[in-house]
Formats: structure tokens, C-alpha cells, sequence
């Protein structure tokens, strides 16, 4: 999975759009195996959204973005997640835990209707 972080430096930007980089993650297995620094240098909303789908990220993780924002990342099949704070790398540790735990209660829950 490829994580993209909206940052002010190494912390999440307050809004998506006074961001000044993409802190993009490259994750296996729910662990961060690289890291890449994307700045953003005199570039539109529109032309990050198609730089982040360009080098396949799946998941961009943001603070506060009005719809308008949001529906061009996810037009180009990026799920956008709010309310992140904190620097880029806890954002991106919560997220993973949080979708690793939200899979393991569905594996545990299939489990048990194969079992009855």
C-alpha cells in the first residue's frame, strides 16, 4: 500500500491545500519499508492529485479539506482519510494499526460464521 501524507514540513498541514509537501510511504505487510519526500513547488491542487496518482499512491491521508479538494484525489482513485494530526510518520503508524485491527475483527468475525 502507498501512503501519501498532506505535510507542513514532517507534520500533517492543518489544510490540504497550505500544505508544502507529500510525505509518501510505501508500506508491505503494515510496516514502513521507504519513504519519499514529494515537495510541492508552484503546482495547482489538480496537479498533485495527478503527480500522487501518477506514482500509484492509494491512500492520502489529510487533517481538513473541503469536498471540492477531496473529489480530485478521489477521482483519480485515491481514498482520502481526515482528522490526522501529529508528524507524517505517527499519522501513518495510526493508520496502519487502525486498519490492521479493523481486519483482524473481520477475519475473527468470518471465522466464526465458518465455524457454526
Amino acid at each position: 500500500m502507498k501512503i501519501a501524507v498532506a505535510c507542513q514540513g514532517l507534520d500533517v498541514a492543518e489544510h490540504l491545500p497550505s500544505a508544502t509537501n507529500f510525505t509518501c510511504y510505501f508500506t508491505e505487510s503494515f510496516k514502513i519499508v521507504s519513504v519519499q519526500n514529494l515537495p510541492i513547488i508552484n503546482s495547482s491542487v489538480d496537479e498533485w492529485a495527478e503527480a500522487l496518482a501518477n506514482i500509484g499512491i492509494d491512500i492520502l491521508l489529510v487533517n481538513k479539506a473541503d469536498d471540492f479538494t477531496l473529489q480530485l484525489f478521489t477521482s483519480r482513485g485515491i481514498e482520502v482519510f481526515s482528522s490526522f494530526t501529529g508528524t507524517a510518520k505517527e499519522a501513518v503508524q495510526s493508520f496502519l494499526s487502525q486498519r490492521s485491527h479493523e481486519l483482524d475483527l473481520e477475519f475473527k468475525n468470518h471465522q466464526q460464521g465458518v465455524n457454526k
